[in-house]
């Protein structure tokens, strides 16, 4: 389910966005069952723009939740060996 009812422009490298956002969108996919949907809305906030995506899937113990920015780190990785990934890659 999407929901989008305008369409927005902002001013951004499109190549890291786009890497960003579909980021974001496999992640939700990954960690959610196969027939999962996901719900992805933008809104209007003034001078910002807001994208939600948001997934039904296992989620991050809240206990990890301050390390999802950390290089490589993966919450709860050896509980869910059938999802492959690194978690993030800083460069």
């Amino acid at each position: 389910m999407s929901e989008f009812k305008q369409d927005y422009y902002i001013h951004t490298d499109v190549y890291l966005f786009s890497i960003v956002i579909n980021n974001l969108i496999l992640n939700a996919l990954k960690y959610s069952d196969k027939n999962a949907k996901l719900a992805i809305s933008t809104t209007d906030q003034g001078d910002k723009i807001e994208c939600t995506i948001i997934d039904f899937g296992i989620g991050i113990a809240s206990k990890d939740v301050g390390k999802v920015f950390n290089q490589f780190f993966r919450s709860n990785a050896t509980e869910h060996p059938e999802v492959k990934g690194t978690g993030l890659e800083c460069r």
